[in-house]
């Protein structure tokens, strides 16, 4: 109601006033924006289906977990913060734990990892934990993690693994009988055949033994799984080995119009692996690349010796494999394209049975691929002149 004009004093108050009552309307909003985003996540976080917890970095001390970590585990939740995750992870974890923390102070995340959990009653579960370390204003690491109970997972790939292993047990002995028979009529038991006779069992003879093929995929895998394929790992002539794999394979690689090269190994590379397993990585990685090969042209096998390792790789010159494949490539199942592999045949369990066979013999194995052509390749430890391994 002031008649005179403001002084530049009163002014300078008024702008003061100004920007303090809209500081204070802007602070009171952002809180109440914090509020409902804190409010929400909360929400989130108790209503998830997976666990979630936040552990103490140094003593792995539980701070907050969700209703989903606590439900399996026999513990109400006031007794659960007073564990850390070493009070329920079983003590022959502790090395892998180690490696996972590991990889926390490097990286600042660890997982995809699998392990199993301690109920209160003592009773063991199955989890899938993802996790991040997150640091405090005050210094103070976290870590935030995700935690999965996989128990019905496990149960139900138990389920399969039980009924492939029952069926395909139970299909092998009359498949192996008709697969028999059929062979004893095409080769004249019961006398010449006509030529459409002849061409029908011809047809049913191959895909019998196309069955026998799936059926020793599927028990093999299952053995492998199980951990029942019995392993005899003894020296051999790495030269003479791939030798043998080129002369039983090199049939099936006609049938391709496609050649066998072993470009290059030396005598005295001597390697220790079971006979029968190596050849059947073998036989799965040529027949591979036979089926992928275009028509005259040829597959390379060379090998490659490092101090402690020696590459064994198989590599052919067709389109190579679709970069959509690529991180399923050794999945069980897998074929890169369901009509292509239809007609070239297969289970999809080659390399999945591969990598099992090769990783048990103590090895490694991957791929390189581009439209010039697919590598595949694996590294076994040589053994040297005394017969130990050249890492010992």
């Amino acid at each position: 109601h002031k008649e005179e004009p403001f002084s530049d004093s009163e002014k300078l108050f008024m702008r003061l006033l100004a920007r303090w009552v809209s500081a204070i309307i802007e602070r009171d909003r952002s809180a109440r924006a914090l509020r409902r985003n804190e409010s929400r996540l909360r929400g989130l976080f108790e209503l998830s289906p997976i666990g979630i917890a936040l552990n103490d970095f140094q003593t792995g001390q539980f701070l907050d977990l969700n209703p989903a970590l606590l439900a399996p585990t026999g513990y109400t939740r006031d007794e659960f913060v007073l564990l850390s995750y070493w009070d329920i992870t079983p003590i022959e974890y502790k090395e892998a734990e180690l490696a996972q923390i590991e990889l926390l102070r490097t990286t600042g995340r660890y997982g995809p990892y699998e392990k199993e959990y301690i109920r209160k009653d003592g009773s063991r579960y199955p989890v899938l934990l993802n996790g991040m370390v997150v640091d405090e204003s005050d210094g103070r690491k976290l870590i935030w993690s995700i935690i999965e109970d996989i128990s019905d997972r496990k149960r139900i790939e138990r389920m399969k693994s039980e009924f492939i292993s029952t069926v395909s047990h139970e299909l092998r002995t009359p498949l192996t009988a008709i697969s028999g028979a059929l062979g004893l009529i095409k080769g004249g038991v019961v006398g010449e055949l006509s030529a459409p006779l002849d061409n029908m069992l011809d047809v049913a003879f191959k895909n019998s033994q196309r069955l026998n093929l799936l059926i020793n995929d599927l028990l093999d895998m299952e053995k492998l799984l199980a951990g029942k394929m019995l392993f005899q790992l003894k020296a051999y002539s790495l030269k003479q080995l791939l030798k043998q794999a080129i002369e039983v394979n090199q049939s099936y690689a006609d049938q391709f119009n496609v050649d066998l090269y072993l470009v290059n190994c030396t005598d005295s590379i001597q390697v220790s692996v079971d006979e029968t397993r190596f050849a059947q990585i073998m036989s799965n990685l040529l027949s591979n690349a036979s089926k992928f090969s275009p028509p005259g042209k040829h597959i390379e096998i060379t090998v490659t010796q490092n101090k402690k390792t020696v590459r064994i790789s198989v590599r052919d010159f067709g389109e190579g494999i679709p970069a959509e494949f690529h991180h399923q490539i050794f999945q069980k199942f897998s074929q890169a394209d369901g009509s292509d592999s239809r007609q070239k045949g297969g289970t999809g369990l080659g390399l999945a049975i591969s990598r099992e066979m090769v990783e048990r013999m103590n090895g490694v194995i991957d791929f390189e691929t581009s439209n010039q052509g697919t590598s595949f390749f694996f590294d076994l430890p040589v053994i040297d002149k005394e017969g130990f391994g050249a890492d010992e």
